[in-house]
């Protein structure tokens, strides 16, 4: 009996925190690509962003958000969603890595490439040409949000040389409409400490 209360108890509070969740989309602070063939020059301004191989060198592109209010809420899903622009040839292996350092999209360049971590990645095929990329970006975002890592940003490289790439629209692009987005669905776990966790130790 006081198994079975323990486990209802548990459900319940879950249940509250999911109804109090709360879903924010966001656009970035930052964007911008870097490009091996001109590795000084910055593209932080450029209304579109290239991953892949652009004429045999390297482009990659970085994409950030400002997550600082959300500081230590629980995540239930995240979704970062980009409009691809064009497609060059097949792209059909991409990673999405997290940051490794800070950045600032009107100064980063190749050369100064504040680099990743594979610490946290994900893995996509290839994206359709005038069409939303969207990619299930929890992992990253929970683990920004506790504290586990630092929030870099993402960072997207193309596997796919010598001359595959394409491009989404950034948010200097003059449409809003088409500027990148993170959904998060989140909630502050006020209620109680129960979580999916705790529910499945209870299970055991």
């Amino acid at each position: 009996m006081t198994r079975l209360l323990t486990i209802t108890s548990l459900l319940i509070a879950v249940s509250i925190c999911t109804a109090l969740a709360i879903t924010v989309e966001l656009t970035p602070t930052d964007d911008a690509y870097i490009d091996e063939g001109d590795s000084q020059e910055n593209y932080g301004g450029a209304p579109y962003a290239y991953i892949g191989f652009v004429g045999g060198y390297e482009s990659r592109t970085l994409v950030l958000f400002d997550l600082s209010p959300y500081s230590g809420a629980k995540v239930t899903a995240a979704t970062y969603a980009s409009f691809v622009d064009n497609l060059d040839n097949i792209c059909h292996d991409n990673v999405l890595c997290s940051g490794a350092r800070f950045w600032d999209e009107y100064t980063v360049t190749w050369d100064n490439d504040p680099g990743y971590t594979t610490d946290i990645s994900l893995n996509f095929g290839q994206p359709v040409a005038d069409d939303w990329l969207s990619l299930d970006v929890t992992e990253f975002v929970e683990n920004w949000l506790d504290g586990t890592y630092t929030n870099y940003g993402f960072y997207f490289i193309g596997l796919n040389p010598p001359r595959s790439n394409f491009s989404f629209r950034t948010k200097e692009y003059t449409d809003s409409e088409y500027h990148p987005k993170l959904t998060i669905d989140y909630y502050f776990d006020s209620v109680g400490p129960a979580s999916l966790g705790e529910i499945k130790t209870v299970f055991r």
